[in-house]
């Protein structure tokens, strides 16, 4: 006779064998300079203007689907959520690198949609909202 015993009703229904393993991300410790970077990315992520928070457009890289000539404009696409998922991978070695990242999604902006452009400005914006965190934090 085989019995199975089932365990709690997840949101995914019931499991004979317990619920789903979640991903284990490789994160390296957690020091003060990887808490520095969030911080700063934490700035630019609240940053509004107009009851509207600026960094919206710019968490993800755009999609093919959506603009299907970016990726031949754009030839090193940056958005916020890889630089975020680059901070918890401990692949920034100084703060100059994550600057780096930063002006490159500002020039993608400007390269993309021109520099006349409010996505272009909307980059601009959070560059600024950087340097007022760096000299009043």
């Amino acid at each position: 006779m085989l019995v199975f015993t089932f365990t709690k009703p997840l949101a995914r229904g019931w499991f004979l064998t317990g619920p789903p393993q979640k991903k284990e991300r490789q994160h390296k410790a957690i020091g003060p300079f990887t808490r520095y970077l969030k911080k700063i990315l934490s700035v630019v992520y609240k940053h509004k203007e107009e009851n509207r928070r600026v960094s919206d457009l710019f968490v993800k890289i755009p999609s093919k689907r959506d603009y299907p000539d970016y990726a031949a404009i754009v030839k090193n696409p940056i958005a916020l959520k890889p630089m975020k998922n680059k901070i918890l991978e401990g692949k920034y070695k100084s703060v100059k690198d994550f600057e780096q990242d930063m002006l490159l999604m500002a020039d993608n902006a400007k390269l993309y949609n021109g520099a006349d452009s409010f996505v272009y400005r909307d980059a601009l914006k959070l560059l600024v909202s950087i340097i007022f965190y760096f000299y009043y934090a």
